[in-house]
């Protein structure tokens, strides 16, 4: 337990040291002493020995998010030293206490109330943390020249100690500073580091983020204009790997993180570079991660994705999201099937945007025990309807696909003369299910589908299904929308991927970069 609450190997300073800080020793006695004394009956906290108090202290530190420039003074370990002079130093003998460090530079419910970020606040932590491993997280980031000098100055000396980093600059803030040359950050002796989390405002220019040396680094989770540059790496250790919203990765990076990260369990990426090899020797013939379970990519090119998909191998993978823009996905040949062919893994979520309908069945086709699916945007051929797509999902039929379905959402169909088939597809699981003696189906979503009347359907709301149908306008769709738009109470929220969030349309993403 010394080593576990001391960053510096040392749990509790000599009393010489603490009575020079505070005045007081812990182990010494004042009148105005609040440890037991001789005779008197303690209360049982006070007759806690110093490391166990401190760690009391350490469950005592928030876990989350919190104004720590508005309750400087309301939260551990700042509150536990104004208690008295034993708690004190205890507190100041524990570096580690003093380690986790959260701060926040604009206010939390106005992101217009603009502050400067209390550098001093941080130096003071820094200081009491000793050599202690750094747990840093900055919220709420406005990062301005003076910022960034102090942050890479931090960086500078202090990047050996950091164990987590977590710098979120609110992308709803409108940086009031302008950039004249390309900013840099070098990590690149920074042996504890086991998490880096970095959300860059969108409205700053490209920042580019050097790593070396990184032997225990986890999880890297990047959003904004990045551009990785991974020195030196053979293998790493990552497990999960998010890269969004412009991150600038390209598809060759994308593969070569996949090739050099053996242990990944998790990987999700928005590429929106376009396909360039030239210059790159290395060829990606096979990429195999054995653990991952986890896939979600983003692609601005139908190319880029096939030049992704090609060569991977993941024979333990439960989710599959793959999204391409809609004016990509009137190609066959995506590669989505081969890949679930490849791998013949048990899949259990598979997620499509934007993909052609002979795909898509050939997908499911490979999936007897799929338990989630959403399609969204399904673009016919002219051999295969959207209705010919729900009736293969009706279990009435003998060529029926993935039977174990759980959840089932459809998004951006035309199924506004397809009524029936969707009711019998919903209602030929759920009641094979009861006759089975245990349903499985759960949920069915329908968002902008064009469904009138289904409320043939209200019997399975009312034994227990979720059924939900969202869309922007009521059914009377050719109602007078000057007079009354039946505008519902509508938000759509992309569920698939952590961008697409709070309205944002589904071709921002493309719009940006086309």
């Amino acid at each position: 337990m010394r080593q576990l609450l001391s960053g510096s190997g040392q749990s509790v300073q000599s009393e010489e040291e603490c009575s020079s800080d505070t005045g007081y020793s812990i182990h010494g006695s004042s009148d105005s002493d609040s440890r037991p004394q001789e005779g008197h009956c303690p209360s049982p906290i006070q007759a806690l020995v110093p490391d166990i108090l401190a760690c009391i202290f350490m469950f005592a530190i928030p876990k989350g998010d919190f104004d720590l420039a508005v309750n400087w003074n309301r939260n551990a370990p700042h509150n536990v030293v104004a208690v008295c002079r034993y708690w004190r130093a205890v507190a100041l003998s524990h570096t580690m206490l003093w380690a986790v460090i959260r701060l926040r530079g604009i206010h939390p419910h106005d992101c217009f109330d603009r502050r400067p970020f209390p550098w001093n606040q941080f130096y003071y932590l820094l200081q009491r943390s000793d050599e202690a491993p750094l747990d840093l997280s900055i919220d709420q980031f406005d990062l301005t020249d003076k910022d960034y000098v102090e942050l890479t100055s931090f960086f500078s000396t202090h990047q050996h100690r950091c164990k987590h980093i977590h710098i979120d600059c609110d992308a709803n803030v409108q940086s009031s500073h302008d950039f004249s040359t390309e900013k840099a950050i070098e990590l690149t002796n920074i042996p504890l580091l086991e998490s880096l989390h970095i959300h860059w405002n969108k409205n700053i220019p490209q920042v580019q983020i050097h790593l070396k040396y990184v032997p225990s680094l986890t999880a890297l989770d990047l959003s904004g204009r990045f551009s990785l540059h991974l020195e030196g790496a053979v293998t790493l250790k990552l497990i999960h790997i998010t890269l969004s919203t412009m991150c600038l990765v390209s598809p060759h990076e994308c593969l070569m993180l996949l090739r050099i990260c053996p242990a990944l369990v998790s990987f999700s990426a928005e590429i929106c570079l376009d396909l360039d090899t030239k210059g790159h020797d290395d060829v990606f013939s096979y990429i195999c991660n054995p653990g991952l379970t986890t896939f979600k990519v983003l692609v601005n090119k139908l190319s880029v994705l096939q030049y992704i998909l090609q060569p991977l191998h993941f024979p333990t993978l439960k989710d599959l999201t793959i999204m391409i823009p809609e004016d990509e996905g009137e190609t066959d040949a995506l590669g989505i099937s081969a890949l679930i062919s490849r791998s013949s893994a048990p899949i259990e979520s598979l997620h499509l945007h934007a993909t052609v309908s002979e795909e898509i069945i050939q997908c499911l086709e490979l999936l007897p025990g799929l338990e989630d699916l959403t399609v969204d945007t399904y673009i016919e051929e002219p051999n295969s309807t959207q209705s010919d797509f729900v009736t293969r999902l009706d279990l009435r039929r003998e060529d029926a696909l993935c039977p174990k379905l759980k959840s089932i959402a459809l998004v951006d169909f035309m199924l506004f003369d397809c009524t029936d088939e969707v009711i019998s597809m919903v209602t030929s699981r759920w009641d094979r299910d009861i006759e089975e003696g245990s349903r499985t189906l759960q949920r069915v979503s329908f968002t902008d589908c064009d469904l009138d009347d289904i409320s043939d359907l209200d019997r399975c709301r009312e034994e227990g299904l979720i059924l939900e149908v969202e869309r922007e306008y009521d059914s009377a769709r050719d109602s007078d929308y000057n007079e009354d738009p039946g505008l519902e109470s509508y938000e759509y929220k992309y569920t698939g991927y952590d961008s697409f969030e709070e309205n944002d349309s589904d071709g921002a993403f493309y719009e940006d970069y086309n």
